[in-house]
Formats: structure tokens, sequence, C-alpha cells
């Protein structure tokens, strides 16, 4: 085994193991994690994409092995330019073992689409619905867990990077890469890779390298709000939770109004939420 193949094997196996989860770059564990992934495809990027260039240059067309040559893997395209859309489809169509299925030019039409045609990839525009992409990544991700979403994008700001990883895509390119390189990406990101724009990495490698922020104080609840929020989390109404409790419903609506003022929150399911992160943490 080379020593490419060494790396995608523990990046791939490391990746893998976070397949349809959401990236949380507070915990230890999914830091590493997240770091040692960025290490595989930056090693995958300087031992596969220069010979590949360097085949190019000789004339020669190089076509990255494949791990099932009978797999067609099928592609939505979710840009609002339409520009960008053929150029695309013309790019992926010199290739047999890829296929766009659709494009879409709108958060409606992705979603639709998506669902209509069971894509195995969605290359995706966060300015699609100008701040509404990571909400629509967001509704992907929930709605078709086994999707793959990757991200092609001009959007080059940290946050959006972190939220974006966090959200659940398998990568995060920029507009700027080279399309020999953007084909090898959509493979490795159907195979369970996680292929980062070079400048996308160093973003990511700088958020990791921050310090973690002091944890905000919690606000304290008394026993009595703990229970009713405990009882809100399970879905209980305000008669059931009076009934559990032994007090009147009353009491109860009061101690609703409390505790989601204390946390900050509008409404019953946000505190439902609430509790649920934190017994995550």
């Amino acid at each position: 085994m080379d020593c490419f193949s060494s790396w995608k094997t523990v990046g791939a196996s490391l990746v893998g193991a976070h397949q349809g989860r959401s990236y949380c770059l507070s915990s230890a564990p999914a830091r590493r994690t997240l770091a040692l992934s960025i290490l595989y495809c930056t090693l995958a990027l300087n031992m596969r994409y220069r010979p590949l260039a360097l085949s190019e240059a000789s004339g020669q067309r190089s076509t990255p092995p494949m791990g099932d040559p009978a797999m067609t893997i099928r592609i939505l395209i979710a840009d609002d330019q339409q520009l960008i859309r053929h150029a695309l489809h013309t790019l992926v169509d010199t290739e047999p073992d890829l296929e766009i299925v659709g494009e879409a030019s709108d958060i409606p039409e992705t979603l639709h689409l998506s669902r209509l045609l069971q894509p195995d990839l969605v290359l995706l525009d966060l300015a699609i619905g100008r701040d509404k992409g990571i909400d629509l990544l967001t509704s992907l991700r929930h709605h078709q867990p086994t999707v793959c979403v990757l991200i092609l994008t001009s959007v080059e700001d940290e946050e959006v990077v972190v939220q974006a990883l966090q959200a659940g895509a398998a990568g995060y390119l920029l507009k700027s890469i080279a399309p020999h390189d953007l084909i090898q990406a959509l493979r490795t990101a159907v195979r369970g890779g996680t292929p980062l724009h070079p400048r996308i990495a160093s973003l990511v490698l700088h958020r990791l390298q921050q310090p973690s922020p002091e944890p905000k104080p919690q606000p304290k609840l008394t026993a009595r709000e703990r229970q009713v929020l405990d009882l809100l989390a399970q879905g209980r109404s305000n008669r059931e939770i009076a009934k559990e409790l032994v007090i009147t419903q009353f009491t109860v609506r009061t101690h609703v109004c409390r505790v989601l003022k204390k946390l900050n929150l509008s409404n019953r399911t946000q505190a439902a939420l609430y509790l649920i992160r934190q017994e995550q943490h």
C-alpha cells in the first residue's frame, strides 16, 4: 500500500465514524478528528493532484482510480448562476463515472429535486439563498441524512465555513479550484473523505488553534423549575405536568414562563432543545 493509500484509509475511517453527524468544534475528540481529516486531505492534494497536473502537461489524460468501476455517482447541482451550472455540467459530462441528474437555481427547487431524484451528492453553493445557505444545508442533512453535500462556493468566511462543517457538509471547496481537483474531490466526498480547499483548510486549522472560549455561566433554575423543564422536554402538556407534580395548571404556566425567561428562550420547543443540548455536553 502506498503512502497516499495509507493516509486515505486512516482519514476515511476517521471521517466515516462521523458520517451523518454534525461537527461540534468545542469537543476535544471532534477537534482532533477534524484536524486529522485535514491532514489526510492535505496529503491527498499534494500526492494525487500534482500527478494529475503533470499528466495533463504531458498531453495524457489521467483517470483517478475508482472503488467500483460499475458505480455511477449521481450529482445534483445547486447554484443560482446559470453559467456556473452549465460549466459544471460540461465538466462532469467528460467523466464516465459521474452523472448530473439535475440542476437547481434556488432553495425550494433544491429541496424538491433532492427528494425527487435522490442523488448521491449535492454540489451546493451557499450563496444560492443569500444568507440561507446554511439553513438549506441543515435541511438537506436532516431530511436526507445519507446524501452527501459538498460545498462549492465563493464564500470564504471563517464563521460560515465552521457552520457548514458543523451542519454536516462533506467538504468545502472554493470556485477557484482547478477542474481536475474538483473532479477528484467529488469522488473523495462520496467515498467518505472530507475534501477541503487549501485556503479553507488553513481557516479551519486557525480556528482549531484558538483557545476554547470560556463557558457561559448557566442560568440557575430552582428544583421545581428543573422538574418542569424535564417534563417539557418529554413533550408533556401543562395539564400533564400539573398532574405529575400535583400542582395547578396556573402554577405550571408560571414556572414555564420563568424557565423561558431565565434561559432566554421564546417557546416550549426551544426549551426542550436547550435541555437536549445540555445533556449532550
